[in-house]
């Protein structure tokens, strides 16, 4: 069964925890929050991660200064940036961060794209193309890297519209868990292992508590493995947009600067 996109706070896992294991050794809040999201990075899958666009709601743009934007401190992934309504992509620029170019000789981060201006031209999928259709253009694209909690860009100022994952937390911090059996009981398994693994530490001779950690361990491995097939399994609507991109007769090498929109759309052709 596909997740359901809801969430669970990590204060009923817990409780679980305790209930189903007469767990007596107290342990610090601190310790149950880190151990949840390693499980949760260690599963990884982005359907449990909540999707978040800034500009929307609450939720505001980033601002662009002196070619440099903060970063959502609850990032997990970025899927796609636009800046001042224009997409931007990736930058292939090894000289990226230097922005203006105030050293080793590089003028700026922007260069012109070669073109071909006599004889054949031949693209990687081997069409030939006659001289005259390509020349040196200057790229009006916009690109960004990332690096230590910054965006990067090309522009000096204006705003980021970013879509991106985030790490689900309530209004109290707690992080939130997909409301799914198979992602609880990991979680679950995961904090039950960490103890299990302090106390065989605590006596290392104890043949009992290290047969204990590594049934917990072997618990912990088999419902990450279910919670993860759960989240890879499309439900009917989800098939058939990857269905409609992948049977298409005309092939667009575009859909970036759409943001993907129309990609899952059902191709049509019309015949005259």
């Amino acid at each position: 069964m596909a997740l359901n996109g809801k969430y669970i706070s990590l204060k009923e896992v817990i409780d679980r925890v305790y209930g189903d294991t007469d767990m007596d050794t107290h342990i610090g809040e601190e310790k149950f929050i880190s151990w949840a999201v390693q499980a949760l990075n260690k599963m990884g899958h982005p359907l449990q991660y909540r999707r978040r666009v800034t500009g929307y709601e609450d939720n505001p743009n980033l601002d662009i200064e002196n070619y440099k934007a903060k970063l959502p401190c609850n990032l997990h992934k970025i899927e796609q940036i636009a800046v001042n309504g224009q997409m931007a992509r990736y930058s292939s620029d090894s000289f990226h961060h230097l922005l203006g170019g105030e050293c080793c000789g590089q003028e700026n981060t922007s260069s012109t794209i070669p073109g071909v201006t006599e004889g054949f031209y031949i693209d990687g999928f081997g069409n030939e193309f006659l001289a005259g259709y390509f020349s040196d253009l200057e790229p009006s694209d916009i690109t960004y890297d990332v690096n230590n909690d910054y965006l990067t860009l090309s522009v000096k100022e204006g705003e980021v519209c970013m879509a991106y994952l985030e790490f689900p937390v309530d209004d109290a911090g707690w992080p939130l868990i997909p409301d799914h059996e198979n992602y609880i009981q990991a979680v679950q398994n995961y904090i039950v292992m960490k103890v299990d693994y302090i106390m065989w530490r605590r006596d290392p001779n104890n043949a009992g508590k290290r047969a204990l950690y590594q049934d917990s361990k072997r618990d912990w491995h088999l419902y990450a493995g279910s919670a993860l097939s759960s989240a890879k399994s499309p439900d009917l609507d989800k098939m058939e947009s990857i269905k409609n991109s992948l049977i298409r007769t005309f092939k667009s090498f575009n859909s970036h600067g759409g943001g993907f929109k129309n990609l899952g759309y059902q191709q049509r052709r019309h015949i005259k």
